[in-house]
């Protein structure tokens, strides 16, 4: 069965028929993985949740690493695959179906409960306005969240599994932050965050563009 390409937003459904015939996102590169372990400096005993962790391919890095991590995606195809190759990998590695827009909130996901939350590549696919507000409540004080996503002109999807953000969305996510760093990697936007509890950042629109 062959998904098509489409600009609207795809839904849980869609990404289930993407999953089924086995595509997935590749790993961190080099540069990112180094980019990441500079600067949002993980330590083995923490704990992560990847937020829209598809098939695993990032949390079971994380859990290389040492860190403690729950996965969440909406795909249910996706989070079983994600369990099946985490059984192989690591015993640090948890998997959970949860849509982070339409779902109400599930018990374990208490505030205060992360040192770090990732989000690759899946910012463009949420209501980033709900999403980060309960990030912001799940991240310790002094935990970071760190996003990747791939670069967008005017904010519209530029594929199915290429939906990115613009610069003003980007820097949108930044409200509410003590600490907002900006970084590139791979042609793609990083944006690591810090300081859950308050603060205005770098730069903090009125609107996020959407």
């Amino acid at each position: 069965m062959r998904l098509v390409e489409s600009p609207t937003t795809p839904t849980a459904e869609d990404w289930d028929r993407w999953y089924t015939e086995l595509h997935s996102y590749p790993p961190a590169s080099e540069a990112e993985a180094s980019l990441f372990l500079r600067r949002v400096r993980p330590r083995p005993g923490m704990t992560a949740l990847d937020a829209g962790c598809g098939t695993g391919v990032f949390a079971r890095q994380l859990a290389r690493w040492g860190l403690t991590v729950t996965g969440v995606d909406f795909s249910a195809v996706a989070i079983a695959q994600a369990r099946r190759a985490g059984h192989r990998s690591t015993r640090y590695e948890r998997y959970e179906q949860f849509d982070v827009t339409a779902d109400a909130i599930p018990p374990w996901l208490t505030p205060a409960s992360f040192d770090i939350i990732v989000c690759r590549r899946s910012l463009a696919h949420v209501d980033r306005a709900r999403f980060m507000t309960d990030a912001r409540r799940w991240l310790r004080p002094d935990g970071a969240m760190y996003v990747l996503t791939a670069r967008s002109s005017d904010g519209r999807p530029a594929g199915f599994r290429n939906c990115g953000l613009t610069e003003q969305q980007i820097d949108a996510l930044g409200c509410g932050w003590a600490d907002v760093e900006h970084r590139t990697v791979d042609r793609n936007f990083v944006l690591i965050l810090r300081g859950p509890d308050g603060g205005t950042g770098t730069r903090c629109p009125a609107s996020d563009g959407t």
